[in-house]
């Protein structure tokens, strides 16, 4: 018998799913449109060596929205809200280590016209990387697709 607190943890559970899963594929379609662009903000960060960010550039849109696409239909819960923490904690450390280093940088989060980084930023993916480890935990929807799919092979 599911108890109210384990009703309203699902129900929690689902809304970070769908908004980090909305946030992702967001973001990754508008990074995968200008790959280019994309490429100038992950240099900007001066994080990675020169030679990785062009295949930076190019994969890391297509895993945001392959994690969104995941997340919001419910498939590969699991695998899908992992990745998104792992991605949310890289992107927080980024944003602070160059907060620190005091560059004045655009965030590349969403598109070129997005802002400086700040230390909101940094609380926006410090948030986001907390509900996504929310979903690994908590999440608890037996009727998705990829729960489904396993069910078929337990016995």
């Amino acid at each position: 018998m599911e108890t109210a607190e384990n009703k309203l943890t699902s129900w929690a559970a689902l809304f970070c799913r769908i908004i980090v899963g909305a946030v992702f594929l967001y973001a990754g379609v508008l990074k995968a449109g200008d790959p280019a662009e994309f490429a100038r903000a992950i240099g900007n960060y001066q994080i990675l060596p020169s030679w990785a960010v062009p295949p930076a550039a190019i994969i890391l849109p297509w895993v945001e929205i392959s994690i969104g696409v995941a997340l919001l239909a419910g498939f590969w819960i699991e695998g899908g809200s992992l990745f998104a923490a792992v991605l949310f904690s890289v992107f927080s450390v980024a944003v602070a280590f160059n907060l620190m280093r005091g560059l004045d940088i655009s965030c590349g989060c969403f598109s070129s016209s997005a802002g400086k980084i700040n230390w909101s930023y940094f609380l926006r993916d410090f948030l986001l990387m907390l509900m996504s480890v929310f979903v690994f935990v908590y999440d608890t929807c037996l009727d998705s697709p990829s729960r489904w799919v396993l069910s078929r092979f337990k016995k």
